[in-house]
């Protein structure tokens, strides 16, 4: 298992590299530059929004979770979605969903099973799943892997987020 570190530091998400308590600032790599991008350090006071994550392998030959306060994730989930639906999740908003390829930003035209309230699915391993409304008592899983955004249903539904992709492809 492999625990990763991210923070929102000046409005963008990063990798936090080192973080010592006692130093006033930490190393980073902004996590739209990869991994092969150099390290920055920044003062502490830029980082807000720090999170956990953790790499939990499937036992499916290479392929891992994400694991993020209790709910567990696609590996290829971006980190910016993970935060926007457990905050979703802890809020109790009612969204739609876009699924799409991320690779390319090409959204999939679902209209079936993308709109409701994000809750966790029961057992050891809680997935995120999508309950049409507060009455109801189950739905299917979220594929948090293939969210080409996610908006605030209503007539000014407000942009959640945005795969980088379909800002892209747009």
């Amino acid at each position: 298992m492999r625990n990763l570190r991210v923070a929102r530091v000046n409005g963008e998400l990063a990798y936090i590299l080192e973080d010592k308590p006692h130093i006033s600032a930490c190393e980073i790599r902004p996590q739209s530059e990869g991994w092969g991008a150099a390290t920055k350090r920044v003062p502490m006071e830029n980082v807000t929004e720090l999170a956990d994550f953790e790499r939990v392998p499937t036992g499916h030959e290479g392929r891992e979770q994400i694991h993020y306060k209790g709910l567990f994730f696609d590996g290829g989930t971006p980190h910016e979605c993970i935060l926007a639906l457990y905050r979703l999740y802890k809020n109790d908003k009612r969204i739609v969903l876009d699924y799409g390829d991320l690779a390319t930003g090409r959204s999939w035209g679902e209209e079936n099973d993308i709109t409701g309230r994000v809750h966790c699915s029961m057992g050891p391993v809680k997935i995120p799943i999508l309950v049409y409304n507060r009455r109801s008592s189950g739905g299917g899983g979220i594929l948090t892997g293939c969210i080409l955004s996610i908006r605030e249903t209503g007539k000014n539904g407000r942009l959640i987020y945005k795969h980088k992709a379909e800002q892209a492809a747009a």
